[in-house]
């Protein structure tokens, strides 16, 4: 079987993933960007018939009854969902015989071992993929191939993506230098930095005072102010990779001089945050719930 080469590119000026390791052209700087990979495709799995529905219905979908495929890459510049972010979309150009098969990227998460997993459809009608994946699979009963391929990131809903999880991450440095004034003292427990309403949570300490719904509102204005201040403070976002004794790593993510373990994208200083506001800010029981948006 005869495939298209992909031309190579230097991996040491880009980020994408190989396995489940995110490998950056720095330690000190956050990733640069890069829209556009050759890899090879090494897998493609049909996903199972009776979660086809749902997953249309999930991912709200505009694409008909297409049928559903699962692919696996040599390396990926698709960030898979996780840590509240969710996950990249692309369009992936594979050549087979000569010609080009385009597979659309609707969502990719952290499988097995680590793996990304991409899942999507195909562009092509239902006969033409059937042909196209029998030629290249290296047998009718395997999922295993070794296809040539383009990635194509999509690079406004990335920049979207990281602008909304920084915005979070900044959130924390901005309460951080307001609630001393109102004697609130809360620990950052989760994010949730997607487009459909991102908020983040905080666990009050036993030291900190119940704050009122009043006490909220003012809260509130404070931490606008505070955000308003770190964006035209320009402050760069560093990332550090820290090796752990039992294996493994942890990468560290200081943003706004704030620092969290996180594996998320995130913009290269807070400037970039261009305009945050904060909603609302909600407690029940010792939970404060902090929605946000980005105008």
């Amino acid at each position: 079987k005869k495939f298209m080469s992909a031309s190579s590119v230097d991996l040491n000026q880009i980020d994408f993933v190989k396995g489940n390791i995110y490998l950056l052209p720095s330690t000190t700087e956050p990733h640069s960007i890069c829209a556009k990979l050759n890899t090879v495709v090494t897998s493609i799995q049909l996903y199972p018939s009776e979660l086809q529905g749902a997953f249309h219905g999930k991912h709200k979908t505009i694409c008909g009854p297409k049928s559903v495929y699962k692919l696996t890459f040599e390396n990926t510049i698709f960030h898979p969902q996780g840590g509240g972010q969710p996950s990249d979309t692309g369009l992936v150009e594979m050549v087979i015989d000569d010609s080009i098969l385009e597979f659309n990227v609707i969502f990719s998460q952290k499988g097995v071992n680590g793996i990304i997993e991409n899942y999507g459809v195909f562009n092509s009608d239902e006969k033409v993929v059937n042909g196209k994946l029998s030629y290249a699979l290296e047998d009718s009963s395997s999922s295993t191939c070794a296809i040539p391929a383009i990635l194509n990131l999509n690079l406004e809903k990335r920049l979207l993506h990281t602008r909304i999880h920084s915005a979070g991450h900044a959130i924390d440095e901005a309460v951080n230098r307001c609630a001393d004034k109102y004697n609130i003292k809360m620990v950052p427990m989760k994010g949730y930095h997607f487009i459909d309403g991102p908020y983040v949570e905080y666990q009050l300490s036993e030291d900190s005072i119940d704050p009122s719904d009043a006490i909220l509102t003012t809260f509130v204005n404070d931490i606008n102010q505070a955000m308003k201040d770190i964006i035209l403070e320009d402050i760069r976002t560093t990332i550090t990779i820290e090796p752990l004794a039992e294996g493994g790593f942890n990468r560290i993510v200081t943003l706004a001089g704030l620092a969290c373990p996180c594996g998320g994208t995130h913009v290269q200083s807070t400037a970039e945050l261009q305009a945050v506001t904060v909603t609302k800010a909600k407690k029940k029981k010792n939970i404060v719930k902090v929605s946000y948006i980005l105008p």
